[in-house]
């Protein structure tokens, strides 16, 4: 399933080439993802961008956008911030596949939005799949292991988050829910820390995505979410005001008994 990162299509803009030209390194555990690995996540991505711009009624060519950003923003984020071609652009399959597959999606959206365990599993694997495409091309261009993790996150929920602020919500991946963004941060760092201890690179991706899959799938169907960030400043101020009280009350003690044993003195 997994190949060596220094793969050639031919195209003097693939990463081995690039890489080369740059004269940056390539290392010989990495790997990249199947190029209908990389299709399968990106079609993922573009059925749910297309379902969720039909659900707020948008048009047709509205639809065809939501669902190339959902499906390709992340990639296109991530190469632009890494300074390499936007694989999307060299691989223009990508595009074409988001919307040939917004047009079924558009109109049988109210069918496809049953199947949400299906759908949860999907998306379970197209973003750890991503994590770890977006960590390992990271890792490929000569960066350390919290940027490649930062990347692979980046790649796997940068679309969506576009999305969601086209869609004028709150990002998903900001506020309290199941674990999505933290499962796949962890799953790119375990894959890149595991890849600079030595680990066979095929090896740590397996491990990388088993984890990201595994804390996905147990948070949605396990109910396990996250908590939103909470304020203890009421909290803190009312053990304040207690000790200062008390403090106040104590020093009012003191005071009263230091002057009268003053007073008996003389």
């Amino acid at each position: 399933m997994f190949e060596p990162v220094a793969r050639s299509h031919g195209s003097p803009t693939c990463l081995g080439a690039y890489a080369k030209e740059k004269g940056v390194r390539i290392d010989p555990l990495s790997f990249s993802i199947p190029f209908w690995v990389e299709l399968l996540a990106t079609s993922t991505g573009a059925i749910a961008g297309t379902m969720h711009a039909v659900k707020h009624d948008y048009d047709f060519f509205g639809v065809m956008c939501m669902a190339c950003i959902n499906g390709l923003a992340g990639g296109i984020v991530r190469d632009v911030v890494l300074g390499c071609p936007v694989y999307c652009m060299v691989h223009w399959e990508l595009i074409v596949a988001c919307m040939a597959l917004a047009v079924p999606v558009m109109l049988f959206c109210h069918t496809l939005s049953r199947f949400d365990l299906p759908m949860d599993v999907i998306d379970a694997f197209s973003i750890s799949l991503w994590a770890i495409v977006g960590a390992g091309k990271a890792y490929d261009l000569g960066f350390s292991l919290l940027p490649c993790a930062i990347m692979g996150m980046v790649t796997s929920v940068g679309g969506g988050c576009l999305r969601d602020i086209l869609l004028v919500r709150l990002p998903r991946i900001f506020i309290s829910g199941t674990l999505y963004s933290s499962a796949v941060f962890i799953g790119a760092f375990l894959y890149i820390a595991l890849v600079m201890l030595g680990v066979n690179g095929t090896l740590a991706a397996i491990v990388g995505i088993v984890s990201i899959l595994a804390m996905r799938l147990v948070s949605v169907f396990l109910h396990i979410e996250t908590r939103p960030a909470r304020d203890y400043s009421d909290k803190v101020e009312e053990v304040t005001r207690r000790f200062a009280a008390r403090a106040g009350k104590a020093t009012k003690r003191f005071t009263k008994r230091f002057f009268a044993h003053l007073h008996e003195g003389r």
